[in-house]
């Protein structure tokens, strides 16, 4: 039997390939995402960093397992999620964590 779930979320491991000197670190973020329905504007293939920004918005639920630079933990709040949404390639990489969860099984080779 399906399960029919009015909001549905989900926790997922996203990489972020953070710049560093000659190359990327892979930070692992994890996040909890809220399952949004196609919206009308949503496949648009060119976004502006807003409606980005608007589109990942609606689809975060909250970051978890936060530290900060000398490891200690720091909780989710408005404030963290705009300043990770501000970076690109955590935005990149929001995008990329959250297409895949959602579309896993619905292609193949």
């Amino acid at each position: 039997m399906f399960t029919v779930v009015n909001e549905p979320t989900f926790r997922h491991d996203i990489d972020i390939h953070e710049p560093v000197d000659g190359g990327h670190r892979i930070q692992k973020l994890n996040v909890t995402f809220r399952l949004v329905p196609e919206e009308d504007g949503d496949e648009e293939i060119a976004m502006s960093d807003e409606q980005i920004k608007d589109h990942l918005r609606r689809r975060i639920v909250c970051f978890n397992d936060l530290g900060d630079e000398k490891g200690n933990p720091l909780p989710y709040n408005d404030e963290i999620r705009e300043q990770l949404l501000a970076r690109q390639d955590v935005r990149l990489g929001l995008i990329r964590g959250y297409a895949k969860a959602v579309t896993k099984g619905a292609t193949g080779n």
